[in-house]
C-alpha cells in the first residue's frame, strides 16, 4: 500500500483522516450537487472499505467473490438474504454494480428506517460496520451480536414483490421478521367506510423483511394509505439454517 490514500484531490498520509467532496453533477439551475466524503488512512497495510448511504447495490453479486460475502454479511450480523441475480452490462453505473463488475464483493444492508435516524436501525448499522471491520482485522475487538430486532439465520432467499390490488388504508397484521404460512393473511385493504375490501396473502412459506409501501408517501406506523398495484411488502423465503 501506497503511504498516501488518495480520494478525489485529496492525499491522506497514513495515520490520518481528512474530509473532502467529489465533484459530482449539475442541477438544471447550474446548481452542483458534489459527494461529500471522510477518509481515513491506516497505520499499516490492509484492506480498503468504502461505506456509503442512500445508494442500493445488490445483496450477493459474482460467485467468485462468495467467501467474501458471506464473511461480511456473518460479521454484520443480521438476516441475510440472497439473490443470485448479477447486474448486467445494461444495469445503471452504480457503485454498486461497477463493483460487481470489477469482482469487488459488496453487500447492501438495508435498515429498518431509511427515513430517519432512530433506534435499532442506528445501533445496527453501527454496529454491523464495526464487526465487518473488526472481521478483516481493520481495527481491534472481537465481533459483536446484533440485537434489538428479529434475525432469521442460515440461507434466505428473496422471493419476490407483494402487490394489492386494491387502493385504500392498509393495515398489516405482523412486524418484520415474523414468520408467514403460504396463504396466510398478511394485510388488509380498508376503503374509507373502514370496509374491508381487500385480503392480501402471503405467497410462500417464509417472511416479509420490509413493508415500503410508506415511503413514497410520507406516512408512518402501522396504518397507512396506498394505490391500486402499490408494492407493500418484500417476502422471502428460508432455506436452511
Amino acid at each position: 500500500m501506497s503511504e498516501k490514500l488518495v480520494v478525489g484531490d485529496l492525499a491522506i498520509p497514513k495515520g490520518e483522516m481528512k474530509r473532502g467532496a467529489i465533484k459530482g453533477v449539475e442541477l438544471a439551475n447550474n446548481v452542483a450537487v458534489d459527494i461529500p466524503f471522510l477518509a481515513m488512512n491506516g497505520t499499516e497495510d490492509g484492506p480498503t472499505l468504502l461505506l456509503m448511504s442512500t445508494q442500493h447495490g445488490i445483496e450477493v453479486i459474482h460467485r467468485v467473490t462468495r467467501d467474501d460475502l458471506v464473511k461480511m454479511a456473518d460479521a454484520f450480523g443480521a438476516t441475510t438474504i440472497i439473490s443470485d441475480r448479477a447486474p448486467g452490462e445494461d444495469a445503471p453505473p452504480t457503485l454498486g454494480n461497477k463493483a460487481s463488475w470489477k469482482r469487488v464483493p459488496v453487500i447492501l444492508e438495508e435498515l429498518i428506517d431509511g427515513r430517519w435516524i432512530s433506534e435499532p436501525s442506528t445501533s445496527a448499522g453501527v454496529r454491523g460496520v464495526l464487526n465487518i471491520m473488526k472481521a478483516y482485522d481493520m481495527i481491534d475487538g472481537d465481533v459483536e451480536p446484533q440485537e434489538g430486532f428479529p434475525i432469521v439465520p442460515g440461507v434466505n432467499r428473496f422471493h419476490g414483490v407483494i402487490r394489492c390490488a386494491r387502493g385504500g388504508l392498509i393495515r398489516f397484521f405482523k412486524v418484520p421478521g415474523e414468520f408467514f404460512a403460504e396463504g396466510e393473511p398478511l394485510a388488509e385493504i380498508y376503503d374509507l367506510y373502514g370496509d374491508v375490501i381487500e385480503e392480501v396473502k402471503m405467497p410462500v412459506e417464509g417472511y416479509v423483511w420490509a413493508y415500503p409501501c410508506g415511503q413514497s408517501l410520507g406516512t408512518s406506523g402501522g396504518l397507512q394509505a396506498v394505490q391500486s398495484g402499490a408494492n407493500i411488502a418484500y417476502a422471502f423465503t428460508h432455506e436452511s439454517d
